[in-house]
């Protein structure tokens, strides 16, 4: 599973902890039962991702460990837990899968599916994204986030860095650790109203009226990524339509303006809608 720390921009809505010494990966073996933990693969702002395998079942997987300075903060634990939550909501083959749960001593972890493969954010980098590669990315993308939105949940941090690509070109949606839950009986959550996402991805509303975000928030970060993935830049001031930036498939301009819409109102109101104008083009 790829870094959840190589970023573009910079991910809002966190704690002022200072940088911190994650456990080694032999210190995190002998504190979690039943599984090998191999190598560090990345920290970001509220967790540390780890390689590890489970000898019972022989398979590879990836270990999310709430960071330790964040371990008797009770709202980032509930956060943890709301992750764990929203992805053991979701069965999708372009979601990664949650396969447990725990907490070992003061230590909250997430044992998930391990990604052989690359996270989007290393492709554009590398200029390793064709054509192609966006009629093939673009549909896995839109229908996890559709199979979510579904679920009410809005994943609020959509991002190269949060899509993995494995060997065969399979797209998985990650971390889910700012997602918004909607279907909590109308109850707002004590991070609803606070600005949560990433610069240069986030809709309009999320700085304006984070309250109000809801699954459209997504689709205009999709069209980030779409933009990015065609041009190898993230749009920035006035819109130009990405065949004006770069050598891009024209047939994508009027999709890519359409998700960027400031307007929610304007925007594709679904993905499966932004989905089925992608697919024709293939």
């Amino acid at each position: 599973m790829a870094s959840e720390s190589q970023e573009q921009g910079r991910t809002v809505d966190h704690h002022p902890h200072g940088s911190i010494v994650p456990p080694t990966p032999e210190e995190l073996t002998a504190r979690l039962p039943n599984l090998e933990v191999t190598e560090i693969l990345g920290q970001g702002g509220m967790g540390v991702v780890y390689k590890g395998r489970q000898p019972l079942l022989d398979r590879h997987v990836a270990i999310k460990l709430i960071r330790p300075d964040f371990g008797d903060d009770e709202d980032a634990q509930r956060r943890f837990l709301d992750e764990a939550r929203a992805l053991a909501k979701l069965t999708h083959p372009y979601i990664v899968s949650v396969f447990d749960c725990g907490k070992a001593g003061d230590l909250y972890y997430l044992v998930m599916e391990y990604v052989a493969g690359t996270s989007l954010r290393n492709l554009i980098a590398e200029k390793a994204v064709s054509g192609r590669d966006v009629l093939d990315f673009m549909p896995q993308i839109g229908e996890a986030l559709q199979h979510a939105h579904d679920s009410d949940i809005v994943h609020r941090d959509v991002k190269p860095e949060n899509i993995l690509v494995d060997r065969r070109n399979r797209v998985r949606l990650v971390d889910f650790g700012l997602a918004r839950l909607l279907g909590r009986a109308q109850q707002p959550g004590p991070d609803d109203s606070r600005v949560a996402g990433t610069w240069g991805y986030m809709a309009p509303e999320q700085l304006a009226m984070p309250e109000s975000v809801d699954h459209r928030a997504d689709i205009f970060s999709t069209g980030v990524v779409c933009y990015e993935m065609l041009t190898g830049e993230v749009p920035r001031g006035e819109r130009q339509p990405p065949s004006q930036k770069a050598a891009a498939d024209p047939r994508f301009d009027p999709i890519v303006l359409r998700a960027l819409q400031p307007d929610r109102e304007r925007r594709y109101q679904q993905m499966r809608a932004m989905n089925a104008d992608v697919v024709l083009l293939a």
